[in-house]
This record gives C-alpha cells, structure tokens and sequence, in this order.
C-alpha cells in the first residue's frame, strides 16, 4: 500500500530524463570543445547528438515517464504542433540551419517585395559603357586585388566598439553564396530573383542599381540552397566578367 501511494502521489518518473539530458549535455561539450573539430565539424556533431537526446527524451516520455496514454498523447501533440509551426530556411555558411516561423516571409518573398517597389535599370538603361580601373583600396575579385584577402590603402579602427565602421546603406539582395567585387565606385555581385539569375551593378555610396544583367535560370541544390554558388564576379582590365551556373 506504501508503494501505491508513492506512486500515485508522483505519477512521473524524471530520472532517466534527467540523465538523457546530463549525458547529452555532456557529449555535446565534449564534440564541440573536447575533439579539437573546426566550426563545420562540430556543427556536423550537433546533427547527429541533438536529434539522438531528442529521440531518447521520446522514447522515455512514451514509455518510460508512468503517465497516464492521455498525458503522453497530449505531449506527443503539442511536439508535432510546435514543428509545423516552423520550416527550415536555409543554412548558413558553417552549415548552421536558419529555423524561421512558417507565417515570416521568405529570402525570396523578401527580395521580390522590394525589387518590385524600385525601378531597375537593365544592361542597356545603363547608357553608354564605362572604363574602370581598379585603384588602391578597390576590392576587384575573390580575396581582393592580391588574392590574399589583405585591402590596401584602408585604415580601419581596432576598437569596433568606441569607433565602428559606419553603414552607407542596406538593402534585400538576392540569394547566392557569391561574393563581391568593388572597383572605382561600383559594387558587382551574382544573384538569384525568383527564376532568374542576375549580375547586379551597385553604386558604392548610395547603393542606388546602376545596370543590372539577366539569364533566365533558377540554381538551387540541398545544401546550398537557391542562387549562383562558388561563383564570384571579377572586374579586371576594365571589365566585369562572371561565370553563371548554366554555363
């Protein structure tokens, strides 16, 4: 009689979700701080560890927390309410998932809500060609003019917090893993619109379109997601020249 009473007076038993969660805890410190992993790699551990403390914390609440088949269908309910709630954006560059609310709106609806509130200039509205010539402090392909990721000719403060570097402008762009190119007051980079994949022209300090050219491709794979990849524009020469992914 004891133990009934016992039992019924802590129907739940949390000790072995206490454990799951300790030992969890602790392989999820040792992956990220203890096995000298870099940043992707132990992201990479946080895949396989979260889920499986998940999937142990499930199986303990299903079968082996002593409540009652109502309790656990209600818990079993909300989960799987909380996850429909949310979709899985992308990832980031170090492979980290970007989780968002399924009411926010997407990268996508984002840049197609403001490239349709501002004109866009094409190719051919640019007027008339220009000749530019990458000077000091110019950034004109992948890692800068050196290819070894050193500007020159820019002083910069060590103290971002007493003199941070000031923001001429922000605005949505399409998704792409491209970089930049800056050359004599023009921005170049690769984007994805939709179903369209544009090389976009950009004034330094205003951030006003300047030209803007288009090839009608959508690119998009599972890690990566949508927009050109490994692709960067270069301004050598006086040109611009780019690779787009169909080729």
């Amino acid at each position: 009689m004891q133990g009934d009473r016992s039992h019924s007076q802590f129907p739940l038993r949390w000790w072995p979700a206490a454990v799951i969660v300790v030992l969890g805890v602790a392989a999820i410190l040792f992956a990220w701080f203890g096995m000298g992993f870099d940043r992707t790699y132990q992201v990479f551990s946080l895949w396989v560890l979260v889920p499986l403390t998940l999937l142990a914390l499930a199986v303990w609440w299903v079968f082996g927390s002593r409540l009652s088949w109502k309790a656990k269908g209600v818990g079993v309910l909300l989960c799987v309410v909380g996850l429909s709630v949310v979709r899985l954006e992308e990832y980031e560059g170090d492979m980290v998932p970007v989780v968002r609310f399924r009411w926010q709106p997407t990268r996508d609806q984002v840049t197609r809500e403001y490239f349709g509130s501002v004109p866009e200039p094409t190719l051919e509205a640019a007027g008339k060609s220009e000749l530019l010539l990458a000077g000091e402090g110019d950034w004109p392909e992948f890692r800068g003019s050196g290819r070894d990721g050193v500007v020159r000719g820019v002083q910069l403060s060590r103290d971002w917090s007493t003199e941070p570097p000031r923001e001429l402008w922000r605005h949505p762009v399409g998704q792409a893993w491209s970089s930049f190119a800056v050359v004599a007051g023009r921005v170049y980079t690769q984007e994805q619109r939709d179903q369209i994949e544009v090389v976009s022209c950009w004034d330094l300090v205003t951030g006003d379109a300047v030209w803007v050219h288009r090839d009608d491709d959508r690119f998009n794979e599972a890690m990566g997601g949508p927009g050109p990849g490994l692709l960067r524009p270069s301004t050598t020469r006086g040109s611009t020249h780019w690779a787009p992914t169909v080729g």
